[in-house]
């Protein structure tokens, strides 16, 4: 017998690579693997541990939560007492197999089950059709690990008429175990947004949590910044995820209802820049008001609760389901424009050069405004005035485009997300605090309005 080859995940890669390499777009996301070796490592350990927790409820030495884990228990009722980890599997040798219960997998069944998914993978409108449509490696890696490993175990029982049912089982109990027991982990945020998708097939206490405010370790609308250590605790391998996951990542930590379409139409790069832009300096003006206006920084963190009917346009699968009831700060109006125009006076897609300069005047026009405001529709008014005209305390004036900054505080994105009556407040601001700023408003054309984005004035009370 020849000597067994060190069981590592590239062990695993080597069986994955063997099998689906020839498989168009796949290909490319097992180069991923050898470019991130970390990342494929840890979930491999994920997955493993995910088995032996599994595992430990199966063996009754761990309790389980029936309105966490139904399918756990699904599984066990079947006679399924114990499941092999990827380490064990890479072990069988060809003339073994490995038995549990109605299961028993040998190295034939193995190489049968890897042909078969790779027939069907290649087969439109095939169930497996689905993994070579995702654009995220490390999504469609995991995916095809869950969901394998579940079809692996479900051509391994004894009663083919248990087969179908057997698979489905896995997954959902796969899923629900690495929720209640990884919930920080790379495999649930690869698989989160299935899992949402999904919903009704778990339980409901689960299904409540996995549509409720934490996702990616980060709070709806908490504008995080990537770097600040609240990703995954201190796990600085998040800038290891492509553009595009990090879009959606930094678009779930700004709030916004509809990053999908955000991320197509500027591109992953462009989305992921101004998402991350906008939280990093709302961040800012969050503790700048927390140590110069506590008044002011209590109401800037408070949520604001709505009509759920009058709901504007939302992608289900990437708020949770209070969106429709109460919006976190950075989905009000004035959350969505505090930063957009603080970063136009640092100069933004107007043309200008961003100097020290620039940025300098804007963070002590931020700093002034904050102090006088006493709301934040308040706040939106004035440091949008101080931007476009300057403050007189200041000798540089601002340098912001007026069309631009009322672009933001007055964008058609707030009236498609159904948020004209909260807008109200920010006309009376504008009126009150920014005189200068609405006569600019009430001077534009309804073509110059609607060039920049501006809402039209027959929609708010001007």
């Amino acid at each position: 017998m020849s000597p067994e080859k060190p069981i590592t995940p590239h062990l695993i890669l080597d069986r994955f690579a063997a099998a689906f390499s020839q498989i168009e777009g796949l290909g490319e996301n097992l180069t991923w693997v050898e470019t991130h070796p970390e990342g494929w490592q840890q979930r491999i350990a994920e997955f493993d541990r995910t088995i032996t927790i599994l595992n430990q409820m199966l063996g009754g030495e761990k309790s389980l939560e029936p309105s966490y884990h139904a399918d756990v228990l699904s599984l066990k009722n079947a006679g399924i007492k114990s499941l092999p980890t990827l380490k064990e599997l890479t072990q069988i040798q060809a003339s073994q197999s490995l038995e549990t219960g109605p299961i028993e997998i040998s190295c034939d069944l193995i190489s049968n089950a890897f042909a078969s998914v790779k027939e069907k993978m290649t087969t439109p409108y095939d169930y497996w059709y689905w993994v070579t449509e995702i654009t995220e490696p490390h999504q469609a890696l995991s995916g095809l690990l869950i969901e394998g490993y579940g079809y692996l175990l479900s051509q391994a029982h004894s009663q083919p008429e248990a087969r179908t049912s057997l698979r489905r089982n896995f997954v959902l109990a796969f899923e629900e175990t690495l929720w209640t027991d990884l919930p920080q982990s790379k495999l649930v945020n690869d698989v989160i947004l299935w899992m949402a998708e999904e919903k009704d097939d778990f339980p409901v206490r689960l299904a409540q949590e996995i549509t409720d405010t934490t996702r990616y370790g980060r709070e709806f609308g908490d504008h995080t910044f990537l770097g600040d250590h609240t990703f995954l605790g201190d796990d600085s391998s998040i800038l290891a995820e492509s553009p595009e996951g990090l879009a959606r990542i930094m678009a779930w930590s700004h709030a916004c209802p509809i990053p999908q379409r955000v991320i197509e139409e500027y591109g992953p790069e462009k989305a992921l820049q101004r998402y991350a832009e906008c939280n990093f300096w709302t961040g800012w003006m969050m503790e700048k008001a927390e140590e110069l206006n506590p008044a002011l920084a209590n109401f800037l963190t408070r949520p604001i609760y709505r009509n759920p009917q009058s709901c504007g346009e939302f992608d289900p699968l990437f708020v949770p389901d209070s969106y429709t009831t109460s919006l976190p700060p950075m989905a009000t109006p004035w959350g969505y424009a505090l930063s957009r125009v603080l970063i136009e006076q640092f100069g933004w897609g107007d043309g200008q050069e961003r100097t020290g300069d620039r940025i300098s005047t804007g963070l002590k026009l931020a700093e002034m405004a904050i102090k006088k405001s006493q709301s934040p529709p308040e706040l939106v008014a004035r440091l949008a005035n101080a931007v476009v005209f300057g403050d007189g305390h200041l000798r540089n004036k601002g340098q912001a485009s007026p069309s631009r900054v009322l672009g933001h505080i007055l964008a058609v994105e707030l009236e498609e997300e159904g948020l004209l009556p909260l807008l109200n407040e920010s006309v009376k601001a504008l009126k009150k605090h920014a005189p200068r700023l609405w006569h600019y408003y009430l001077s534009l054309t309804p073509e110059e309005r609607a060039n920049a984005g501006i809402i039209a004035s027959g929609k708010i009370n001007s």
